[in-house]
């Protein structure tokens, strides 16, 4: 049982990224031209001022799937007794609450509020009451201290694989654009050549 709840841990987390897979984008997107309404204090968010891309959002849970399949993987070796599973289960929890008080406070949807009362807030709840190893104070103080760092980092790592694609990308339209121009040089040159060579050809008929 104890194994099955921290394996449950990722499946918990996956189904409910998926929904911040395919919303966080779209939904700061339309936050950031004005298609959603939300007040102006929460328009002063840098998260919600500036869009996200999809690519970054992306990366950033991917981030995050490596840190909570961490903790799931802990939690099944040691049949619930990690401190990092149970603070990660703990600090899946809170984010679930925090994702409700988000909404309450922007008074309409936000990405993943509507898998949080499905996955996050059952499953928090079930993992926790039926490990015999409880909660402490040490447990929240780590779930209070890797939630927003986790948090920081997946972000970070997100900002970094999107600056990244980008360089790899301007890189290899730079290459493309030298490529074409070559290719254009060498085109006009052979061209020059050729007219250059039939005029040659033509000049002792001529004389004659």
């Amino acid at each position: 049982m104890r194994r099955r709840a921290a394996a449950l841990l990722f499946a918990a987390w996956a189904a409910h990224d998926a929904e911040e897979w395919f919303a966080v984008g779209p939904w700061t997107r339309a936050v950031a031209e004005g298609r959603v309404d939300v007040p102006a204090w929460a328009r002063r968010i840098p998260f919600l001022r500036e869009p996200t891309s999809d690519r970054r959002q992306r990366a950033a849970i991917v981030a995050m799937g490596a840190l909570i399949g961490s903790a799931a993987a802990a939690g099944a070796a040691t049949r619930g007794r990690s401190q990092w599973y149970r603070a990660g289960v703990t600090a899946y929890g809170i984010h679930g609450v925090g994702h409700l008080l988000a909404s309450v406070a922007v008074r309409g949807y936000t990405p993943g509020v509507a898998t949080t009362p499905l996955t996050v807030l059952p499953y928090a709840v079930w993992a926790l009451r039926t490990n015999p190893h409880r909660v402490t104070a040490r447990t929240l103080a780590v779930a209070a201290t890797s939630l927003p760092v986790s948090l920081a980092v997946s972000h970070a790592i997100g900002g970094a694989v999107e600056r990244r694609l980008d360089q790899g990308w301007r890189a290899s339209n730079s290459a493309s654009a030298t490529a074409s121009a070559s290719a254009s040089r060498r085109t006009w040159a052979s061209s020059a050549w050729c007219t250059r060579s039939a005029l040659a050809a033509r000049s002792p008929q001529s004389d004659r």
